[in-house]
């Protein structure tokens, strides 16, 4: 957590080293699958702080998914994505990334909860990477 960079003012963002790679971090949200709801996400994310080591050349690039389990303690199931890859267009700045998952790709598993997962697939990435403001809704 890094609570000198935040979206909102006084808040805390996810803070995940540009060396690092296979990163993942996990929300459990306690919330089930709902027959015939679409499932949209955003987030706020940042690159900045570039490295100065020749080897960091990796996009910072995040992915965004959903698993699901019958029991809230797990196991859980990875199920669809919300994007792949996605990186900010420019450094420096706050953006909003997002994401749809449609009714019927959750259709099978109605009543599973839900654990949302980002992570950070390649080391050695050009730019630190921030996360905030993550929001999971659903709409019928």
């Amino acid at each position: 957590m890094d609570d000198s960079r935040s979206f909102d003012p006084g808040g805390q963002s996810i803070k995940i080293n540009r060396w690092r790679g296979g990163v993942n971090v996990i929300q459990n949200t306690g919330t089930k699958v709902e027959f015939s709801h679409d499932y949209s996400l955003s987030l706020q994310m940042m690159t900045d702080d570039p490295s100065t080591n020749a080897a960091h050349t990796a996009s910072p690039g995040i992915w965004v998914t959903i698993s699901t389990a019958e029991d809230p303690r797990g196991p859980y199931i990875y199920r669809k994505q919300f994007f792949w890859e996605k990186t900010t267009f420019e450094h420096g700045r706050w953006e909003t990334c997002a994401g749809l998952i449609a009714a019927q790709d959750l259709s099978p598993f109605v009543g599973e909860y839900m654990q949302l997962r980002i992570v950070k697939p390649s080391a050695n990435t050009s730019h630190t990477i921030w996360i905030d403001d993550v929001q999971l809704s659903s709409r019928d």
